[in-house]
């Protein structure tokens, strides 16, 4: 992260995490159970530096290229706690900021692997030779973006 460049990695983190764990013998919550506080500890420190990190580097390059407006997307987008510190630092930098409704901030990998499994189910299989093709959509998007206007939803940045 020292390079200057505005590309990084979690894996450090993720590392510190593992080892941590590890070396406290946090346990994993059980289904239904209430998570320990060591655990409710752990999670909402990881998203403090994930958080700051993601802030931090955006002010970084916001100041060296001077955009009129910031950006926050994709399944991150969610996150109550990069929406708050989004604003503020665009506050200090004197720019607006948006966020896509957070019906439309989802996970991708969610999403195609959702997509694959009714697929894969449905007996259908790719070869090898499969590419990416942007322009396809969800068989149900219609529908839902359908009920989505007639609730009053409507998309935004």
């Amino acid at each position: 992260m020292g390079d200057g460049r505005p590309d990084f990695s979690f894996s450090g983190l993720k590392t510190a995490v593992t080892k941590y764990v590890r070396e406290t013998g946090l346990h994993p919550v059980s289904n239904g159970a209430e998570p320990s506080q060591g655990i409710k500890d752990l999670a909402a420190s990881f998203q403090s530096v994930v958080v700051r990190s993601l802030v931090g580097t955006m002010e970084r390059i916001a100041e060296e290229y001077l955009p009129r407006t910031l950006i926050v997307a994709g399944g991150v987008a969610c996150n109550d706690a990069l929406r708050e510190s989004s604003r503020q630092a665009a506050e200090r930098l004197g720019i607006s900021v948006y966020f896509p409704s957070p019906h439309l901030s989802t996970d991708n990998a969610a999403m195609i692997a959702a997509a694959g499994t009714v697929k894969l189910q449905a007996g259908e299989r790719a070869g090898l030779d499969l590419n990416a093709d942007v322009t396809l959509r969800l068989q149900n998007i219609d529908v839902e973006d359908e009920a989505l206007r007639r609730a009053g939803v409507h998309y935004k940045l």
